[in-house]
């Protein structure tokens, strides 16, 4: 059976770039719902309560929005960061599964008899 290659390094690329695009997406579709609260505080044939309402309903969606955005960004950072030679990585990777002095000295207790 043989086994082949798996080129990481081209899949998160596209990944990157993908998520780059989703954040525009939502970038825009931000500004849209910003330009709806506008409209509806020059209404002027609307109550405040109603304006209320509806921009409130309107802030919960971009705020939505900004938690995707976010969870994009940290994504595609994260994407980026795994892009780092194997060569390089290795040595962190090392130093944290290594036990620290602290957890290698044994606490000593004095004890009178």
């Amino acid at each position: 059976m043989a086994v082949s290659a798996v080129s990481t390094n081209s899949t998160s690329i596209s990944a990157t770039q993908t998520s780059g695009s989703e954040i525009k997406a939502l970038e825009k579709q931000k500004q849209k719902l910003q330009k709806q609260i506008t409209e509806i505080n020059n209404d002027n044939s609307s109550s405040a309560e109603e304006k209320a309402k509806q921009v409130q309903a309107i802030q919960l969606s971009i705020q939505n929005i900004d938690l995707q955005i976010q969870k994009l960004q940290e994504k595609k950072t994260e994407t980026q960061n795994n892009q780092t030679p194997q060569n390089s990585a290795a040595p962190s990777r090392a130093n944290q599964t290594a036990p620290s002095e602290k957890q290698l000295l044994r606490k000593q207790i004095d004890l009178e008899i």
